[in-house]
């Protein structure tokens, strides 16, 4: 049993108040203002291990409107950001299951900010474990961001169809990583070396260009990915 400094034993605690102190999910996440402040976006819990986007107006008395739910089985949604006024993109992930194997996987996925037109961003093939990182918003450009894909390239997409409007950079046999300047240009480069059993290097380099047509150049070389 439980005791105190004192020596006297613990107060019984009821597994519904252990619930309420330590398990409780926060109500509210993710939570972000559309660029004109006219609405807020949020994660909410919902039942089990899942969770609902919702938007709801700035103006006094305005309740939330359900946009998107995910089941917790085997998805959840970890963030969701305003790209435009009438459209957000949110990251997905969860588990599923290949043979004996349990993989996880990643998705980002549009949606409209009054709702449906739900589409997947990126490669969405049912064996592909990770959908893409965004590697740039486009802040210039309302329609479209950059996502580096599993075989190391970087296309833009457009967040309403998932078409492709430019391959960027093309995939590289190398496991690669890019950084843009935030005007669609990509500028730092890092690679790593596959080793054993399929593993990465622990060792990562660093190249830097300033122009679309110049040579990688390096710059620096570590021992973890920054």
């Amino acid at each position: 049993a439980m005791a105190q400094a004192d020596g006297s034993a613990a107060p019984a605690i009821s597994e519904e108040e252990i619930a309420s102190r330590f398990g409780a999910l926060r109500g509210a996440s993710s939570v972000a203002l559309a660029p004109d402040g006219s609405a807020i976006s949020f994660l909410a819990p919902s039942t089990g291990q899942g969770n609902d986007l919702y938007v709801v107006s700035t103006q006094e008395g305005a309740q939330p409107r359900r946009l998107l739910r995910a089941s917790g089985n085997p998805e959840i949604l970890n963030w969701c950001f305003w790209k435009s006024l009438t459209r957000l993109v949110c990251e997905m992930e969860g588990r599923e299951g290949f043979g004996r194997n349990v993989l996880g996987f990643v998705r980002f996925i549009g949606v409209d900010a009054t709702g449906g037109n739900v589409v997947v961003l990126g490669h969405s093939g049912r064996r592909a474990m990770y959908g893409g990182g965004v590697v740039d918003w486009l802040y210039r450009d309302p329609d479209h961001i950059l996502l580096s894909t599993a075989g190391g390239a970087v296309v833009k997409v457009n967040i309403h169809d998932n078409s492709v409007a430019d391959t960027v950079m093309r995939g590289r046999e190398i496991p690669t990583g890019y950084m843009s300047d935030g005007e669609g240009n990509l500028r730092v480069m890092v690679t790593s070396q596959i080793v054993a059993d399929a593993a990465l290097s622990n060792t990562f380099r660093y190249f830097h260009r300033t122009g679309e047509g110049d040579d990688w150049a390096p710059i620096a070389v570590n021992d973890e990915q920054v």
